[in-house]
């Protein structure tokens, strides 16, 4: 089981203590600090962090986010929002194309949508496009 502590201590003395970041969740081993929250509304344009990949993973036959020292397995819906994080799409577009597909209302989808960016960018896997 899972402690979220490494069972590895460090043999090099240190000048001072490091200052104690916020834990978010404890995924594989890893201990994962939160992101500084980034502000993402409706109008927000978003895609994939550098060094963030979506990929579909032959073995497990599934969608994996792949993020250094860690790996998300999202579900159909979630994979669906993160192939539309194309960097050009506001979040208020992705919401409308999903009500469409999932004949859903607009605004619960909307809601449901900027809950679960505003999730993974402090997880660090989406971020604003610039530029």
């Amino acid at each position: 089981m899972c402690s979220g502590h490494s069972s590895m201590r460090s043999t090099m003395p240190t000048s001072r203590p490091r200052p104690r970041r916020p834990v978010l969740f404890a995924l594989g081993g890893y201990v994962v600090s939160a992101a500084p929250p980034e502000t993402i509304d409706r109008t927000a344009v978003l895609r994939l962090r550098p060094h963030v990949r979506l990929q579909f993973d032959e073995t497990r036959q599934q969608w994996v986010v792949q993020a250094p020292e860690r790996v998300l397995m999202p579900d159909e819906i979630a994979v669906r929002i993160l192939k539309l994080c194309d960097g050009q799409s506001r979040v208020e577009g992705i919401a409308e194309i999903l009500a469409g597909e999932y004949r859903a209302p607009s605004d619960v989808v909307e809601r449901d949508v900027l809950e679960m960016l505003r999730d993974l960018a402090e997880k660090g896997i989406v971020t604003h496009a610039r530029g």
